[in-house]
C-alpha cells in the first residue's frame, strides 16, 4: 500500500505543476506575439476557447488533488480507491473502449487543433471536433460494456 502511497504523491505532484504552468503560459502570453488569423471574431474564439480549456483542466486538477489529499489521509479509503483502481472488470471494459490510445490521441488531436486556429479557421473547427467524435464514442462505449459486463 505504500508503494501506492507514493504513487498517488507523485499524480498530485504533476498535477500541481502541470496545472500552474498551463496557467502561467495563458497567463504570460503576449497577445500581439501570438495572434491567430486577420478574423478579429475568430481571434477572440481562440482566445476563450484557450482559456475555457485550461480553466476545464485547472478544475479538475484540482478535484482530482483533493480527493487524492483526502484519500491519503484514511486508509480505508486508500485501500478502496487502490481496489478500484486494479478492478479486473474495469480493466476490461477499458481495453474494450480503446483504452489509453483513444485518449491520448484525442488529446493530440486537439492540441493540434488549437495550434492549427492560429492558421486556418476550417483546421480548428475540424480537428476539435474529430476530437470530440473520439471522445464521445469512447464514452458511448463505456456506458455500453458497463451495462452489458
Amino acid at each position: 500500500m505504500e508503494k501506492y502511497r507514493k504513487s498517488l504523491i507523485k499524480r498530485i505532484i504533476i498535477m500541481a505543476v502541470t496545472g500552474i504552468g498551463l496557467t502561467l503560459m495563458y497567463l504570460l502570453q503576449i497577445p500581439e506575439r501570438l495572434r491567430p488569423i486577420e478574423n478579429a471574431d475568430f481571434s477572440e474564439y481562440i482566445r476563450s476557447f484557450q482559456a475555457g480549456g485550461i480553466l476545464v483542466i485547472d478544475i479538475f486538477f484540482l478535484y482530482l488533488i483533493v480527493r487524492y489529499g483526502m484519500t491519503l489521509k484514511k486508509e480505508e479509503q486508500l485501500k478502496k480507491l487502490y481496489y478500484a483502481e486494479i478492478d479486473e472488470r474495469q480493466k476490461f471494459i477499458r481495453e474494450k473502449t480503446g483504452g489509453r490510445v483513444l485518449e491520448v490521441c484525442a488529446t493530440v488531436i486537439l492540441i493540434a487543433g488549437i495550434i492549427a486556429a492560429y492558421f486556418d479557421e476550417t483546421v480548428f473547427f475540424t480537428m476539435i471536433g474529430c476530437s470530440t467524435f473520439l471522445l464521445l464514442t469512447r464514452k458511448v462505449l463505456r456506458l455500453y460494456y458497463k451495462n452489458k459486463y
